[in-house]
């Protein structure tokens, strides 16, 4: 059973985030290069011609997190970014949902199992998909000082690292950027939303796992 504490602080985090649904956008940097993020709204290219996914074309307030930012070289881990940005996307709506279903367990509601096995399996499939956690919640620094809030696979680093001096390769999403391409994202939970998602590549398998061994 996950201790009520654990339970109150993933539902704050949840509270506390830009409100779901997010979604998973492909978009390009002002050199055409991929551009990775998740977005409080889904972004459409309506043809070949239509320029609007680039740079600085879309709305850049409904971006949530970068994944994959090449120019500058801000976000980069491996070849996982559509892999996390599958998983950021999701986890924004399947965290709630499996918290509801256990606290209802809890509560001994007969009506408690309200999410399909298949769903289940899919949760399951993003969790093994993206690149494995521990994710850490870091604060960096750009170059004119700003701070940075960063979710990073590399616990070892430390708060207010100086740009360009921290290793980008470890970086798997910024919710904030004021360096170019000017990118302050959404509607300033960037703090919040950083926290949310770090901490979700934790919560989400519990809970999951949670949910699982309650129905078995």
């Amino acid at each position: 059973m996950i201790p009520d504490e654990v339970i109150r602080e993933i539902r704050k985090r949840c509270d506390m985030a830009t409100p779901g649904p997010w979604y998973f956008t492909d978009l390009d940097d002002a050199y055409a290069m991929g551009l990775l993020a998740v977005g409080t709204r889904k972004l459409q290219i309506n043809s070949a011609q239509d320029e609007s996914h680039r740079w600085p074309n879309f709305d850049i307030s409904t971006l949530v997190a970068i994944t994959l930012l090449q120019r500058p070289k801000y976000a980069c881990i491996d070849d996982f970014w559509e892999r996390n940005t599958w998983f950021i996307e999701h986890a924004r709506t399947d965290i709630p949902l499996l918290l509801d279903e256990v606290e209802k367990h809890y509560r001994g509601d007969s009506a408690s199992q309200t999410l399909s096995m298949s769903y289940l399996n899919e949760i399951d499939e993003r969790c093994n998909y993206a690149v494995q956690g521990p994710w850490v919640f870091k604060t960096f620094r750009s170059e004119n000082g700003d701070d940075l809030p960063v979710v990073t696979a590399n616990s070892n680093d430390e708060d207010y690292t100086q740009w360009p001096n921290y290793d980008t390769s470890r970086v798997i999403a910024f919710t904030k950027l004021l360096e170019p391409p000017m990118i302050a994202i959404n509607d300033g939970r960037w703090r919040e939303n950083a926290i949310f998602i770090a901490n979700a590549r934790q919560d989400l398998p519990m809970l999951l796992q949670e949910v699982k061994s309650l129905r078995a």
